[in-house]
């Protein structure tokens, strides 16, 4: 079994280090016109309700941003795909906001990836997804390390990459030519399919190093030298709530996994 005390360490240690790697990032983006400036205020608007546990306040926000969109969509420049991402993702956040029965994590969480996708919508350089960057490097490499020990230390880093993951799908999806997200997907797909639970070390480190060189090209995408000091405080908060949400769901999903484990023996 895994060590609460070290795996909870581990985590501890890689949040310090992700903040300050947010703190020191550099972004830049450019200016959108008035009527995606405006949904990208309104989505930042319900985030941060969001995030202080005004929820109600967040989804007549989201309600708010609804009327906008419909309003606007006519006239909009961005593709019809990203226009069916941006109200699917809309859709799941008000879902998740008004499900009495989701907690005040997942709530946060669903408001966060909306917002992040709506900046994906129209940021040309550095989006909010791309902060995501350190957490999802980090998480191959803890994979790689755990590939050789115990099935269960191995599963629950695969667990937390597929939170990550999840979470910024909808902004890269709006980013990312759609041939390069079905590579993506694809190795995903046959890494859990194949060698997740019963893959030999071997088998294991090479497909990771595999996804690992996709995952880079996708941030290697929407890398950018110049930077806008004035967005840098909005990077830092949502790096935030990415990391401690993700960190939640992910402890979470391991733990669920295990309690049906030790039901279904007994």
């Amino acid at each position: 079994m895994i060590g609460g005390g070290t795996n909870m360490k581990r985590w501890t240690a890689c949040i310090v280090i992700l903040l300050f790697l947010f703190s020191g990032s550099k972004v830049k983006a450019e200016e959108p016109p008035d009527r995606w400036k405006s949904l990208s205020e309104t989505s930042y608007s319900a985030f941060q309700l969001a995030k202080q546990g005004r929820i109600e306040d967040s989804l007549k926000v989201l309600n708010y941003f609804s009327r906008q969109f419909q309003d606007q969509g006519s006239n909009s420049s961005v593709s019809g795909r990203t226009v069916r991402t941006i109200s699917s993702v809309h859709q799941n956040a008000v879902d998740a906001l008004m499900n009495m029965n989701s907690g005040e994590e997942d709530k946060v969480r669903a408001v966060t990836q909306f917002h992040m996708v709506v900046d994906a919508a129209f940021t040309e350089n550095e989006p909010l997804w791309s902060s995501a960057e350190p957490s999802i490097m980090a998480a191959f490499q803890n994979m790689k390390k755990d590939a050789a020990g115990e099935a269960a230390a191995f599963e629950q880093d695969w667990n937390e990459f597929l939170g990550f993951y999840e979470l910024i799908y909808p902004s890269v999806s709006v980013d990312v030519p759609p041939d390069q997200i079905r590579k993506v997907d694809a190795l995903i797909t046959s890494g859990k399919n194949q060698w997740v639970e019963s893959g030999s070390e071997k088998e294991k480190v090479e497909h990771l190093t595999a996804m690992e060189s996709e995952f880079q090209q996708l941030f290697d995408r929407v890398k950018k030298d110049e930077s806008d000091p004035s967005l840098i405080w909005v990077i830092i908060s949502t790096g935030g709530i990415i990391i401690s949400t993700l960190f939640y769901a992910g402890w979470r999903k391991f733990k669920g996994e295990k309690q049906g484990e030790r039901e279904r023996e007994q």
